[in-house]
């Protein structure tokens, strides 16, 4: 992926988050900012492909690189840490951009940290999940469900019915819990990033071009529905 900005801010002496700006890119657009997942950057596959799909719609987006990425190491920061980051991130944005629809989510983690900071910033437009991690791998009785019920926001839940990080049933009853405040969008078959079994005969970019296709149909619900 090739971003046409990179803006870097520093949270402390020591660590730094990037903040990616894709193109293209029109002013007064509404903006959603994307964090990665635990195990991986902006930079992947999965984001390469979802925003090529975004592209195609009138929506600006913004890659958020935690500062153990930007320092070129695999083990995520500190929660306190994660959660300074989306922070500074948000703060960054409606410095930046005032007064523009702003979206923050994420992959995995990276949207589990933004629904934990999401509260403090009512102006902000909605949430986006990209494979909320519900719970750890195996364990469905520890869940990380918590911090949702908190938010007084829009939130869109993207999740694939074989994540082994959110198991389906629950999933759905989470959001059902949330009443009209949370969509469910179901990638059918689809894992913890949405890649769904070869005898589908489905592409992985065509599956997140499909994704794309849908969180572009929910931003403009919240645009111009009124939600």
């Amino acid at each position: 992926m090739a971003f046409e900005e990179t803006v870097r801010l520093s949270l402390d002496d020591v660590r730094t988050v990037t903040v990616n700006r894709s193109f293209p890119w029109e002013t007064g657009r509404p903006i959603i900012v994307f964090a990665h997942g635990a195990g991986n950057d902006v930079f992947s596959e999965f984001f390469q492909l979802l925003d090529d799909g975004l592209s195609r719609f009138p929506i600006n987006r913004l890659y958020l690189n935690f500062p153990y990425r930007v320092a070129g190491k695999k083990m995520p920061d500190r929660l306190p840490v994660l959660q300074e980051s989306w922070r500074q991130v948000i703060q960054w944005v409606h410095h930046t951009y005032p007064e523009v629809p702003l979206f923050i989510g994420g992959k995995s983690m990276g949207g589990r940290i933004a629904a934990t900071v999401a509260e403090d910033y009512p102006q902000l437009t909605g949430v986006i999940f990209l494979g909320y991690p519900l719970h750890p791998p195996g364990k469905p009785d520890r869940l990380r469900d918590a911090p949702l019920y908190t938010l007084n926001l829009p939130m869109l839940f993207v999740q694939g019915t074989r994540d082994n990080l959110a198991k389906f049933d629950l999933i759905r009853q989470v959001v059902d819990r949330m009443g009209s405040h949370a969509s469910l969008v179901v990638v059918t078959e689809g894992d913890h990033s949405f890649k769904v079994p070869r005898k589908l005969g489905k592409s992985y970019k065509s599956v997140l071009y499909w994704v794309a296709e849908h969180i572009n149909f929910w931003v403009k619900q919240q645009l111009y529905n009124g939600n």
